[in-house]
This record gives C-alpha cells, sequence and structure tokens, in this order.
C-alpha cells in the first residue's frame, strides 16, 4: 500500500493547522515546511477546504485555519477526502465488468477489506 504524494501533503498540513492554530499559514509556507511544489500544495488545500477541514481568511491576518474540531477529524476521512477511491490493492477494485478472474476462489480480498476498514477508521 502506498499512499499518494496529495495524501502525503493532506496529512502533513492537517498535522501542521492542528500544531499551531494561531499560526497564520500560506500556501508559500507550507510548501516551505512541508518541502513541496506550491501547485501541488495549493490542490490540496482546496480539497481540504471543499471537504470541510480548512478555510482561508483574506487580509493582513489572512492565511488558512483549521475550520472543524480536530477531535473529530480521522486520518481516514482526509485520506477518503483526497483519494476517494483508495484501495490497497488494485483487486479490491474490481467490479462485474473488470472483475479479476481469481475472484471465485480468492481468499486475500475479504482480509484487505478488512485492513483498509482498519486503516480508514
Amino acid at each position: 500500500m502506498k499512499l499518494t504524494g496529495m495524501t502525503d501533503i493532506a496529512t502533513r498540513i492537517m498535522v501542521i493547522i492542528v500544531a499551531s492554530p494561531d499560526d497564520h499559514w500560506t500556501i508559500e509556507r507550507f510548501a516551505t515546511v512541508c518541502q513541496s511544489p506550491k501547485p501541488q500544495v495549493t490542490k490540496t488545500i482546496q480539497i481540504l477546504a471543499r471537504h470541510g477541514f480548512v478555510q482561508s481568511r483574506r487580509g493582513r491576518t489572512g492565511g488558512f485555519y483549521l475550520s472543524c474540531d480536530p477531535q473529530c477529524v480521522t486520518l481516514g476521512e482526509v485520506v477518503r477526502a483526497v483519494e476517494p477511491n483508495f484501495a490497497l490493492v488494485d483487486c479490491m477494485a474490481c467490479t462485474d465488468k473488470a472483475a479479476c478472474p481469481l475472484l471465485p476462489v480468492c481468499r486475500v480480498r475479504s482480509s484487505m477489506h478488512k485492513a483498509l476498514k482498519a486503516f480508514m477508521a
């Protein structure tokens, strides 16, 4: 299992913003601290804002702020926001139209679903 770079940035942003809620965080500052390109940080912040995790404020004291109770946010919620089709392995995404040939005898898929459910909790 490997999370995308955007999910990595999203989790870093959430950790940073929760750890220092009174700071004024800009795209540039997040990009520097996360050591990530500004365009990727911008896109990630937009996703987090769209899902209600952060909000922005304009002006001299502007920046990005946490817009939810940090005690109510889970890692799974952040991952699902950034990667809505996240699967531990490719076969977890199999459907009737694109079924895995091993599906009738597979004993791994249900274990993977349980592991994913636990990770996303």
